[in-house]
């Protein structure tokens, strides 16, 4: 993983092999080591500076919550820099998530998401309110709105990237391999009505308090206030 991490024209692999571990094997197995990991992988983000290695991660981190729930990721991340789950939510996740394309990697960050505004305590309180809004709307976005253009690498990125790997047959058939597109949730037949219907659920445990996220995340934004309204209706969605 580290070598793979190491270099440009691989960095994106290791993430993958990653969300096939996380897929395929138990959290026990890899749980200890998950500070480690995400530290690496954050020195890497700076230093990257990529988008498209950004949404990748994103997508690992989505893979992770949406598996195993918020909490365990938010305390690995924030035991690197207490707040730091804040900070990543905000400039990487929600920063790139729109760029991402594939129909099974949005439906990911959905559940992931859905499950973050719900699980995280720290998001919800006074403190997390303008970062849970801007999950919030992060989350209408991927529903409502097309994937949208990444601005994929500059040729000197490219470049870089090649003379780094070499230009064997071998490192072209790597780069250039097409990965197969894998569902993450298979279970999750229609990830619009899950985001709905899960914000209905903990609503009706806590009457008024979603209510009041919800509220603040859609003012002075009558389109998305108005979707979500068409979507909550929809799949009969009751927000307490």
């Amino acid at each position: 993983f580290k070598e793979l991490l190491r270099f440009k024209s691989s960095a994106e692999l290791s993430i993958r092999l990653l969300i096939g571990i996380v897929e395929f094997l138990p959290p026990d197995v890899y749980s200890g080591y998950l500070s480690t990991i995400l530290q690496l992988i954050f020195q890497r983000l700076q230093s990257l500076r990529s988008k498209s290695f950004a949404q990748v991660f994103t997508f690992f981190i989505s893979v992770l919550i949406g598996k195993h729930g918020c909490k365990p990721v938010e305390d690995a991340i924030n035991s690197i820099s207490q707040g730091l789950f804040f900070q990543i939510l905000e400039q990487v996740i929600v920063a790139n998530i729109s760029g991402i394309k594939r129909t099974t990697d949005r439906k990911a960050c959905v559940v992931a998401l859905t499950r973050v505004i719900t699980e995280s305590q720290a998001l919800q309180s006074e403190a997390g309110a303008q970062t849970w809004a801007n999950v919030f709307v992060a989350i209408l976005n991927v529903i409502a709105v097309k994937a949208v253009s990444d601005d994929a690498e500059s040729p000197e990125e490219k470049l870089e990237m090649l003379e780094e790997g070499g230009y064997s047959s071998s490192y072209s058939k790597l780069v250039y391999a097409q990965t197969g597109v894998r569902d993450s949730f298979k279970e999750v037949a229609n990830p619009t009505e899950l985001f709905v219907t899960t914000l209905a659920k903990a609503s009706a445990a806590t009457p008024g308090h979603y209510q009041r996220l919800i509220e603040h995340a859609l003012q002075g934004k009558p389109n998305y206030a108005a979707a979500f309204k068409s979507y909550c209706a929809e799949h009969r969605a009751n927000i307490a």
